[in-house]
């Protein structure tokens, strides 16, 4: 089945991504391919189901003028960009994938809670996973998110989060930042950082980006931004954590959720958890 969309300034590959190309004005509309538009013109044209976002709130659409038009994704993807995002710790690799600096970063002394979720749910089309757990008094988060981030492209995360209440002021490029202090329904991120891998895909067949950065990190991302408009439900986001080194939060995760979630599987000879995670 198909579906019909209008789309401007962009064209969609045979991999079901979409690309932005700003051709002059003068030059036809439509090549004979029938998948490439002019800059200001519109098309319809049919895709694949899934591959646009549906049915976007009105502040995900105003986002998306804002920060995902044409101009911004071809900023986002140009390599004479790289410092500036580098500035805000967003590193672009090889491969033209972005990931955020780690350990430190300018998220590091937010933590993280239901409500920003609510804010980046208000303004991209996103899915999330949270698996708490608890090692003695302390309560843990593994969260995890995919979905189309506006101009860095499709995506995702892992994250792993602690309710220790215990996140210092820090200075962060000349910036000192607020000591943060049991704040209700408040995460800090965790010293318990993992080593992890983190790969996307469009249903388990085009790849977005496969990334291990070889460290532990309590953070992993990674945004392509050539895969523009990528609905949620369509990306396949699968990867490891390993909890080796740190039993207590293997044991507690182990008893939480061995058997009990068909979307993790979990070696207790390397302490490794794997996710595969589309529906």
């Amino acid at each position: 089945m198909a579906n019909t969309t209008t789309v401007d300034g962009y064209y969609l590959d045979d991999t079901g991504k979409w690309i932005t190309e700003i051709v002059p004005k003068e030059e036809s509309l439509i090549d004979n391919s029938f998948n490439k538009v002019a800059d200001g013109a519109a098309v319809t044209v049919n895709l694949d189901e899934g591959y646009v976002p549906e049915n976007l709130g009105f502040t995900q659409q105003v986002a998306k003028v804002l920060v995902d038009n044409p101009i911004d994704v071809l900023a986002t993807q140009s390599d004479l960009t790289k410092g500036a995002f580098a500035a805000a710790n967003f590193e672009k690799d090889e491969n033209g994938v972005y990931h955020t600096s780690q350990p430190i970063c300018w998220q590091y002394p937010g933590g993280y809670c239901d409500f920003y979720d609510d804010v980046f749910n208000a303004a991209t089309s996103m899915k999330r996973l949270k698996y708490p757990f608890n090692v003695g008094n302390n309560e843990y988060i593994l969260w995890m998110w995919k979905g189309d981030y506006l101009n860095l492209g499709a995506g995702g995360e892992v994250g792993i989060y602690d309710n220790k209440h215990s996140v210092p002021s820090m200075n962060i490029k000349g910036i000192n930042t607020p000591a943060i202090d049991d704040i209700p329904g408040l995460y800090e991120v965790s010293d318990d950082a993992l080593y992890m891998t983190l790969h996307a895909s469009i249903n388990g067949k085009t790849t977005i980006l496969d990334w291990n950065p070889g460290k532990p990190n309590w953070w992993i991302t990674g945004w392509n931004p050539e895969f523009q408009d990528v609905a949620p439900e369509n990306i396949l986001l699968s990867g490891t954590i390993n909890f080796s080194g740190h039993d207590d939060l293997w044991e507690a995760f182990y008893g939480e959720y061995y058997n009990k979630d068909k979307r993790l599987t979990f070696d207790s000879d390397t302490h490794t958890v794997n996710f595969q995670w589309q529906k």
